[in-house]
């Protein structure tokens, strides 16, 4: 049994998915649960509810199998490995060559990097915009909401206060709100005529 063996090579392949696949998932879970910790209350303020976060987790899978595939693809080669090693010393006794079994692992390996090579270089910069964009969208809503007229309200280091009056025009009521933004030495004021 001179080289490598392709049935060899697949049973190995084989070995290593289901680890990797496992790791994957359990990293990327990982990463996204702490970053919902995170900015749960930025989610969570806005009211958007499951399906805001189900949206950001859209958003943010890319940049999550980006860094978590080739640690699981790493981590399910070396446990394939490690866990048949007697049966690796067997077959290499028998003639099969290292670089023959490895080939599959090899392929997977390089399959890996890749695919994300592929989601870093096109899809993460997108979906990371997309994140960006609704993430500011979302604080923005959460900074305004239950802001109540005539009542001054800190956030953070700024001060926002809501004003509503009524002014004639033309012998119409017209309502408008004016809503203060003071943060340091700056301030902004936006006025809505309604």
């Amino acid at each position: 049994m001179s080289g490598g063996c392709p049935t060899l090579s697949r049973y190995l392949l084989r070995a290593a998915m289901p680890p990797a696949l496992l790791l994957m998932g359990l990293l990327c879970a990982l990463v996204f649960g702490l970053q919902a910790l995170r900015l749960g209350h930025h989610l969570v303020g806005s009211g958007g509810g499951l399906l805001l976060l189900a949206i950001v987790a859209a958003h943010a899978l890319p940049s999550l199998v980006v860094t978590a595939l080739p640690l699981a693809l790493g981590g399910g080669i070396l446990l394939a490995a490690g866990r048949r090693q007697s049966e690796l010393e067997a077959m290499q006794s028998l003639g099969a060559s290292p670089r023959g079994l490895a080939g599959g692992l090899l392929l997977l390996a390089v399959g890996g990097a890749t695919l994300a090579s592929g989601l870093a270089a096109f899809v993460e910069p997108a979906s990371l915009r997309g994140l960006h964009e609704l993430l500011r969208e979302q604080a923005s809503l959460a900074l305004v909401r239950g802001v109540e007229a005539r009542v001054f309200r800190r956030v953070g280091a700024a001060t926002l206060y809501l004003e509503e009056r009524q002014r004639p025009r033309d012998g119409e009521t017209l309502r408008g709100r004016g809503l203060l933004l003071a943060s340091g030495g700056e301030l902004l004021v936006a006025q809505e005529a309604a």
